[in-house]
């Protein structure tokens, strides 16, 4: 085996290690009855709030689909494409945006739909682009401008996250420049050229409303008053991005250790741990269960079409 999976491994087991220690030492500070009585205290408009902001967010997410599908000039009926879409992203958002997840039950589908096994392989390099236009488009904002700066408890410090943000913002106009100009550019033998700018600018908004919802749901679930949008927009983006390089299984542990760092100051540990608690629940948690069931109820369909 190479240097590199044992790197992966013991970088994953160091990330996860340290995000448990650290609830470990929160969980101490905080009781079951706080954590409860921050959750009663939610009130039913805002937690109503949250859950359509996370439909309409997984209903957005289905054009990663239909621009890749786009780009590789498919075209499929859109339902087929929303179907497939919310499963992937579901078990994705849980396990991990890996092979095994997101990316084997889109090969599933897809190449049942008439997709090639290298369309899909495409498809999924193409979703994974989205994923960083997206980010480094709100990141590339929000830290060049200051807002990470607030939290002065996450890892990287504010001077570092406005140097992050700059060079996001570069790498951004640079793949602008590069769908402009439309080069062909080989990759292991095989010719590509970048999307057209309507579909870059497609990516963009698609993956940067996804960031975007996901701090306003976690927003919502927090005391009213106590810390500011921006503000927990900057932890989402740290702490998210920290879970998926961790290869933690959705983050689970490192996401929420983030988070709790970087708002306990300004909130109780309590409030914070038991929202972020509840915005797994509603939003990971929640989806992936309907996700399952759905695949199922797919699978045993096709036994049974088969069986005929």
């Amino acid at each position: 085996m190479s240097k590199k999976p044992w790197f992966r491994i013991g970088l994953s087991v160091l990330l996860l290690g340290a995000a448990l220690y650290f609830l470990r030492r929160e969980l101490e500070r905080v009781s079951v009855a706080e954590i409860w009585a921050h959750l009663r205290s939610i009130p039913a408009t805002r937690l109503g709030l949250m859950l359509a902001l996370g439909v309409a967010n997984y209903l957005q997410l289905t054009r990663y689909d239909v621009l890749a599908l786009r780009y590789l000039k498919h075209q499929l009926p859109y339902a087929r494409v929303a179907f497939v879409s919310f499963i992937a992203s579901a078990f994705a958002r849980n396990i991990g945006p890996s092979v095994a997840s997101g990316g084997s039950i889109r090969y599933r589908f897809y190449s049942a739909w008439g997709l090639s096994a290298a369309e899909i392989a495409t498809l999924i390099a193409f979703m994974s682009l989205t994923f960083f236009v997206g980010f480094s488009a709100v990141a590339g904002i929000c830290f060049a401008l200051g807002a990470g700066a607030m939290t002065d408890r996450l890892p990287v410090p504010g001077v570092g996250l406005r140097v992050i943000g700059g060079v996001l913002l570069a790498l951004l106009g640079g793949y602008f420049m590069m769908c402009a100009r439309q080069p062909t550019i080989s990759i292991r033998g095989r010719q590509f050229s970048p999307p057209s700018v309507r579909i870059a600018l497609g990516q963009a908004l698609t993956s940067g409303l996804d960031w975007l919802a996901m701090a306003g749901m976690l927003t919502l679930l927090l005391p009213p008053g106590t810390v500011s949008y921006v503000e927990v927009l900057a932890a989402v983006l740290v702490a998210q991005v920290a879970g998926v390089w961790s290869q933690v299984p959705g983050g689970l542990g490192v996401f929420e250790a983030i988070v709790v760092a970087a708002l306990s100051p300004r909130i109780p540990a309590s409030a914070v741990l038991s929202s972020v608690l509840l915005y797994r629940c509603l939003y990971f948690f929640l989806p992936l269960g309907v996700a399952s069931l759905l695949l199922v109820g797919s699978e045993t369909g096709q036994l049974r079409a088969k069986g005929r």
